[in-house]
């Protein structure tokens, strides 16, 4: 079996639900500001932005504003409203050329109030396509881009495709295989399990093969370990393995339908598409270590309880 991949399909309805649902959380966040400042106007700029896509009127009212247009990086992902990719790589290239004129200007400062590096902004949201929190709202644009930038299969190292500024800067992109493993299991398991059924976990269905691919690549097997990671002492405690642990387990539970959020008042596990599920149990078992074969014995034994289960 060469390829299990399907197309994404967004029907026009659903692409307009998520992205005035989207908005609307932005909305709800101003009014949360403005409770603590009356004298809070929102951001009618990035509204028209959102709105309209129109990236040089926004860069010119942040300007004349005296606001950091750089800090708007995701948002430049995000407000394409046409689902048009060479609308979307016209706005990323206006933007960095814009940025890069003068960059000691017009990147934001970090948590430290240090000048970010460009290649720090730039990589921050690049990193999440793919995965649940994309930047891009739509998923036929956003795994074009993944793929654009990370290939069809897993590379340790790539350089994003478009050049930008006047020099033509190509970003380096950096990969961990665990990282990108976790990204898209956690769309697959999204598109495959979750009752609330967004349109951005569609993204696994063209990235199966990237994620496959991953997995031999593997270097930490003990998020497939039945010992649960999470009290070690100060030292030895690595911080972030037990999460891992937690989010591997639920998928497979989900993917063996053991009902793990049971207590949360989740009836039954929701099985979205079974013919999928069988494909990625195959590919699972022929591709994963021996570890991950002693989780799903683990798993079946413990049932709904074995996300925090430890052997």
């Amino acid at each position: 079996m060469n390829t299990i991949e399907k197309t994404i399909i967004v029907t026009e309805q659903e692409w307009q639900e998520r992205r005035k649902a989207v908005w609307q959380r932005e909305l709800e966040s101003w009014a949360r500001s403005r409770a603590l400042d009356p004298d809070y106007d929102g951001d009618p700029a990035l509204e028209d932005f959102f709105w309209t896509g129109n990236i040089e009127r926004f860069i010119h009212a942040k300007v004349k504003q005296s606001d950091t247009p750089g800090r708007f990086w995701g948002w430049v992902l995000k407000a394409e409203p046409t689902r048009n990719y060479e609308a979307l790589v016209r706005n990323i290239k206006n933007f960095w050329e814009w940025v890069l004129e003068d960059p000691s200007e017009r990147l934001p400062n970090n948590s430290k109030l240090e000048k970010m590096p460009a290649l720090e902004l730039f990589e921050k949201p690049i990193q999440r396509l793919g995965g649940v929190n994309t930047p891009i709202l739509d998923p036929v644009c956003s795994v074009r881009l993944f793929k654009e930038c990370y290939g069809e299969t897993f590379q340790a190292e790539t350089v994003f495709p478009y050049p930008l500024g006047k020099e033509g800067w190509q970003p380096v992109l950096r990969s961990e295989p665990e990282d990108r493993f976790l990204k898209l299991s956690s769309s697959l398991n999204g598109y495959l399990f979750f009752q609330e059924r967004g349109i951005h976990y569609r993204q696994c269905l063209e990235v199966l093969n990237h994620l496959f691919s991953t997995i031999p690549l593997l270097p930490d097997r003990r998020i497939f370990h039945t010992y649960l990671y999470e009290d070690e002492g100060e030292e030895g405690y690595e911080k972030g393995l037990v999460g891992k642990q937690y989010a591997i387990r639920g998928f497979l539970a989900n993917l063996y339908d053991y009902n793990v959020y049971h207590e949360d008042g989740l009836e039954a596990v929701p099985h979205n598409d079974p013919e999928l599920e069988a494909l990625i149990k195959e590919k699972f078992n022929a591709l994963m270590p021996d570890e991950y074969h002693g989780l799903i014995e683990f798993i079946h034994r413990h049932k709904e309880e074995c996300i925090f289960e430890s052997e």
